[in-house]
C-alpha cells in the first residue's frame, strides 16, 4: 500500500493546466499562483475556476499532459 505523500502509479496521462502568473504571487480560483510553473489536474478545478484562470491576463495557462508518475495521489 502507498504512503499519502507518494506517488502512485497510473496507468493513463492525467489531463492538467500549468499555472504561471506574471506577478510574485497572484491569488485566482481559490489557489496561490507564483512565478514557479504550478501544474494541477483538470479533475481539482471546476469549469468556473478553468475559465477564471484562463480569462485572467496576469496568468500563463496551458493544457499538459501529466505523466502517471507525476500525479500525487493516482493509483
Amino acid at each position: 500500500m502507498a504512503k499519502a505523500n507518494e506517488p502512485k502509479k497510473a496507468g493513463a496521462a492525467t489531463q492538467g493546466v500549468e499555472v504561471i502568473a506574471k506577478a510574485d504571487v497572484f491569488y485566482r480560483a481559490g489557489h496561490q499562483w507564483g512565478q514557479n510553473p504550478t501544474v494541477v489536474p483538470l479533475s481539482d478545478l471546476t469549469e468556473e475556476q478553468l475559465q477564471e484562470l484562463r480569462d485572467e491576463p496576469l496568468l500563463i495557462v496551458r493544457k499538459v499532459e501529466i505523466k502517471p508518475e507525476e500525479v500525487p495521489g493516482a493509483a
